[in-house]
């Protein structure tokens, strides 16, 4: 599954990153998230430099539950966020498994001005 987002900092006093050395408001912006209760657990957090847009991408779980279910299971989630047209655009990808998000195939995006962005293939190319 894939969920976009649009979220207004501003509404929220959140500060999001400016730099790929800032890791302290990375980690502000990840209780942020979880406090929001819509995010999950955030286990780890990084920032990357895609086609000239700084992205904060997040790993961790979150809690599903199916249809007819009574107890929530646990998916594994990456979520790629960036500032864009004073909006922060928050991309969740979510999986049962970790191996299952991995396969989910990511189409690129294209914010104005820049190229095509494929999410997952620029998070690789960087390890």
């Amino acid at each position: 599954m894939i969920v976009l987002r649009a979220l207004d900092p501003n509404c929220l006093s959140m500060r999001t990153a400016t730099r790929l050395g800032d890791k302290r408001t990375i980690d502000e912006v990840a209780a942020d998230l979880e406090e929001l209760g819509e995010f999950g657990e955030i286990a780890t957090d990084e920032m990357v430099s895609i086609s000239g847009h700084l992205f904060m991408v997040f790993h961790g779980t979150i809690a599903a539950t199916a249809t007819g279910d009574d107890l929530a299971s646990r998916m594994s989630q990456s979520i790629f966020a960036t500032r864009y047209n004073k909006l922060l655009l928050l991309w969740s990808l979510m999986a049962p498994t970790t191996a299952a998000l991995n396969e989910i195939p990511t189409s690129g995006i294209t914010l104005a001005g820049s190229p095509p962005i494929e999410l997952r293939t620029a998070l690789r190319a960087k390890k």
